[in-house]
């Protein structure tokens, strides 16, 4: 049996540029152990779990298919980025309507931020028609610094479009947020290294979740 000494965990995601912070926190405890990394499509991902490709999936829809769990991380907010030199640059909060004559650049339709966008678009009063539909979760930002239009980035990616000297503004009316979680299945061992990962993966989000603040909401209601 593989232990914590030299272990691996293989792990799948839509989208991977978020996640070395939280594999630096995790080795800087477990320095032996090593991860393989998939990126793949939210309709990859029970195929990868099912034939053990993946030991864990990040996703934000739960997988409904037999022998695979989901269980909820946190909660991420959506966040509107704009070019620098937008009229909405300077904002902080925004109401959603604000977006409905805006050029869009989003993840193309089945992806959960594609669809979510979409609900919350007809909550405000709109429905969303975008000019640029891509596959990439993290290209909008190289589309949107291009003066191409805005786009949506979930709290994660946060730090990538700060990396684009992009501004990143809260959305209100409605809010917009999604649940965050982990997926593997049931029926597969997990190694000392993968329960470690774990263990860890909900602490490091409860920590998170914890940062969050919500005070932007109450200065947006006032």
């Amino acid at each position: 049996m593989a232990g914590l000494e030299q272990g691996e965990v293989s792990l799948g995601a839509a989208s991977i540029y978020w996640l070395p912070d939280m594999l630096h926190s995790f080795q800087v405890l477990h320095p032996s152990i090593h991860f393989r990394l998939s990126q793949c499509s939210l309709a990859e991902m029970p195929q990868r779990l099912e034939t053990g490709a993946c030991d864990f999936c990040f996703l934000s829809t739960p997988l409904v298919k037999p022998g695979i769990r989901w269980e909820a991380l946190r909660t991420e907010e959506i966040l509107l980025v704009v070019p620098p030199m937008h009229r909405l640059a300077g904002q902080e909060i925004v109401p959603l309507s604000e977006v409905a004559h805006e050029s869009v650049v989003i993840e193309k339709v089945g992806s959960g931020l594609r669809d979510l966008m979409d609900t919350c678009c007809q909550q405000a009063g709109f429905t969303l028609h975008p000019s640029y539909e891509i596959d990439e979760p993290a290209a909008p930002f190289a589309f949107v610094k291009a003066q191409l239009g805005v786009g949506f980035t979930t709290a994660l990616m946060e730090k990538r479009a700060h990396e684009h000297t992009l501004p990143s503004l809260h959305l209100t009316n409605p809010t917009c947020q999604r649940p965050f979680g982990i997926g593997w299945h049931q029926k597969h061992y997990l190694s000392q290294a993968a329960q470690a990962f774990y263990q860890f993966v909900r602490e490091y989000c409860a920590h998170l979740e914890q940062d969050v603040s919500p005070s932007y909401l109450s200065r947006a209601s006032e």
